[in-house]
């Protein structure tokens, strides 16, 4: 069951380039609201973050056991629809391809205009400076297809519905919150759930990409817990794509940086379908 879930899930995920249509966001935030009402709650750190989190998984906790006993397909079902919801939002691909066309066309207004809806920013970067730009992408697509889609399968594969969707609520949480104090910790939480799925990744990373640079990386930053999630995340991707320190000064070098991450992301992805399918076959 646990293979049919993730095949359709990402079937229908390819079919809109997105968790587009179920991934409504209003009725989660409506619960955050109801609980800022609660001053003993609104006075703690995180505290109206985390009780709508928990109030949301007692929710689909409860949902998915009723479906369950009515019927496992009922059930698995509405876990294809918490795996598109918890997904991340966008289609980063289409993003990618949009500044790699911005870049043959020299456009840098539609460039920085891309990347800022990749969370980059290029008010920082000198004027036609794509060598920086570039790199800046490389990250910032790095850690958006990680977190999209490799995430949500590691933490499905050992747990289902429910830490899929903690950690998307905690992230949209982290995005929309004004508190700086609020967000450091949203951001600890999240780099927590991370740790061990990026570990997982690296070393998918090496089968798909430069084995033995990237397993090298991997062995280097097995037991790190000092660097973010991008920063490690970045030396992953370089290692398994063959990328020289110099070569990043290079703009078309970035540019093949940036068409490769999307063939070695569909590699990588690949593989960790077939690894489900195994331990379906066998176990």
């Amino acid at each position: 069951m646990l293979l049919i879930t993730v095949l359709f899930a990402l079937l229908l995920i390819r079919i809109w380039g997105s968790g587009a249509p179920v991934q409504k966001d209003g009725w989660f935030f409506a619960i955050h609201e109801f609980f800022s009402e609660f001053e003993a709650l609104a006075r703690r750190p995180c505290g109206t973050v985390m009780a709508a989190v928990i109030a949301s998984l007692v929710a689909v906790y409860f949902v998915h056991s009723l479906l369950a006993s009515i019927s496992g397909w009922f059930a698995a079902l509405f876990a294809v629809v918490i795996f598109i919801y918890a997904t991340g939002r966008g289609d980063w691909a289409v993003s990618a391809r949009q500044y790699i066309s911005a870049w043959h066309g020299k456009d840098w207004a539609a460039a920085s205009v891309t990347a800022q809806e990749l969370g980059v920013s290029a008010y920082d970067i000198d004027g036609d400076d794509w060598a920086e730009l570039n790199h800046r992408l490389v990250a910032a697509l790095a850690y958006q297809g990680f977190e999209r889609l490799f995430v949500i399968l590691f933490w499905f594969c050992l747990g289902g519905v429910l830490p899929i969707l903690a950690y998307r609520l905690i992230a949209l949480s982290r995005d929309e919150t004004e508190d700086a104090d609020e967000e450091e910790q949203l951001s600890r939480v999240l780099w927590i759930l991370e740790w061990p799925a990026l570990r997982v990744f690296g070393l998918s990373l090496a089968i798909t990409g430069n084995f033995s640079s990237c397993f090298a990386r991997f062995k280097q930053f097995l037991t790190d817990t000092t660097n973010s999630t991008q920063q490690a995340l970045v030396f992953f991707v370089e290692s398994a794509l063959s990328v020289a320190e110099q070569e990043v000064q290079d703009p078309r070098f970035g540019e093949r940086e940036l068409r490769e991450i999307l063939h070695l992301y569909s590699r990588t992805t690949v593989l960790w379908v077939c690894v489900i399918a195994l331990f379906a076959i066998f176990f």
